[in-house]
């Protein structure tokens, strides 16, 4: 079997074990808890050893991979570091190690396996199939009555709200985070292959995150859009303006405008904007960062320890010492404050400036203008949701994995002579 499908294969799996272990379907989740962390394991190791042949040192990089690979490593070294003062130290350590893992996995493809580039969109292409598997899974199950496609109890930890779709995801949030990187990447695949089948399996993912009602996720999708297409200048943002003021024209006339606007779909998601569940527009967001602010000043340098967020909300609930009832704070960044402190700073500077480094210039250009797109929507999906640094769920691995991507397609860099004139 050829080497480049092997690791597509355990690429494969490794996705589809992290989203059945975030799932609403019991069974799934504890049948793949530990095969998730085994998978991501063999797929570092793999990527590693199985690319020998052709190596590139990390001077050799690109601006942004040198960061990426950078911002990686400094948040592996502080997550263990963390666990001397966790509240968790177990826990800190078992998922530091898995962060250490992804890193692995992140820094060899970059130096190793992508340094033949026609591999690139391949690789891709295996998550967006698996996504869009499993968001068209999820419709199957609704239709059939599975239970669990839809949000069970209903409440946001403050009120009993209207219940949500969320396939086979855990929650409707979760979703919708699997959605944002979906999307960008799918229009990436079908700017380079040009096939009609990435446009279609755009189907099942746009309405997936549209069903889910996720304000946030909507609004980083069209904002992440939106700056990529200004980002290729006046020209290429005039005409996609008058192409899609034509087509809305069009679909007033044939009446398909006043379909749309009229659905119960678009009522749903009118009313979650306007709505004021958990006592503001945030859905309750606003206390929990409020909460964890003061958490964070409690101990501003060093943090309560990597993935022991959880824990301590545990532990402050139980004493009553703790207002929300969420486990995460809805912040990646302030998790990650909240969790190592001020020396987790360094480490999750680098990983932005990373991704904004990327962003900017793949969306120069037309064909990774879809790659550029997907990274300012993730940043952007973070400010509401925990899911940038966390292990063992499908996000950060699909995340990390197409900004590595862009880094590797942002060759525009004067400062790295060495690599372009490699490939």
């Amino acid at each position: 079997m050829p080497r480049p499908r092997v690791w597509r294969i355990i690429y494969a799996v490794t996705i589809a074990l992290m989203l059945c272990a975030a799932s609403s379907q019991p069974v799934l989740v504890s049948t793949s808890y530990y095969p998730r962390y085994a998978a991501l394991l063999i797929l570092a190791v793999v990527t590693y050893q199985g690319h020998r042949a052709r190596v590139i040192n990390i001077k050799m990089m690109t601006r942004s991979s040198r960061f990426l690979v950078l911002g990686m490593w400094l948040a592996v070294a502080t997550g263990a570091l963390s666990s001397l003062w966790s509240v968790d130290p177990i826990l800190t350590l078992q998922q530091s190690a898995a962060l250490a893992v992804l890193a692995g996995t992140i820094h060899a493809v970059l130096s190793r396996r992508w340094t033949n580039k026609r591999f690139i969109e391949g690789d891709l292409a295996v998550a967006y199939w698996v996504l869009i598997a499993f968001f068209a899974l999820g419709f199957v199950g609704r239709a059939i009555g599975l239970p669990g496609t839809q949000s069970v109890a209903g409440f946001n930890g403050f009120q009993l709200v209207e219940l949500r779709y969320q396939g086979l995801a855990g929650n409707p949030n979760m979703l919708a985070v699997l959605g944002v990187p979906t999307i960008p990447i799918g229009w990436h695949l079908w700017l380079h292959y040009r096939k009609v089948s990435y446009l279609l399996g755009l189907v099942p993912a746009i309405f997936s995150v549209l069903m889910s009602q996720s304000r946030t996720a909507m609004l980083a999708i069209a904002g992440g859009a939106l700056l990529a297409l200004l980002r290729r200048g006046p020209r290429v943002a005039f005409s996609a303006t008058a192409a899609g003021t034509v087509l809305i024209g069009l679909g007033y006339a044939s009446g398909v405008v006043g379909l749309v606007l009229s659905s119960q779909l678009l009522n749903s998601i009118a009313d979650r904007f306007e709505s004021r569940e958990g006592g503001g527009v945030l859905n309750g967001r606003t206390a929990a960062w409020a909460e964890t602010a003061g958490l964070i000043q409690q101990r501003p340098v060093t943090g309560w320890g990597y993935s022991a967020g959880p824990r301590l909300f545990e532990q402050l609930r139980a004493s009553g010492d703790l207002a929300f009832g969420r486990d995460v704070v809805h912040n990646s960044y302030l998790q990650w404050l909240l969790e190592t402190g001020a020396i987790g700073i360094a480490a999750i500077l680098a990983l932005v400036v990373a991704c904004l480094i990327a962003a900017w210039k793949c969306s120069a250009q037309g064909r990774t203008s879809g790659l550029a797109w997907c990274l300012i929507a993730g940043l952007v999906m973070q400010f509401t949701e925990s899911a940038m640094l966390g292990t063992g769920q499908a996000y950060p691995v699909v995340f990390w994995v197409a900004a590595a991507a862009a880094t590797t397609h942002a060759i525009h860099d004067a400062a790295t002579p060495a690599l372009a004139h490699a490939r």
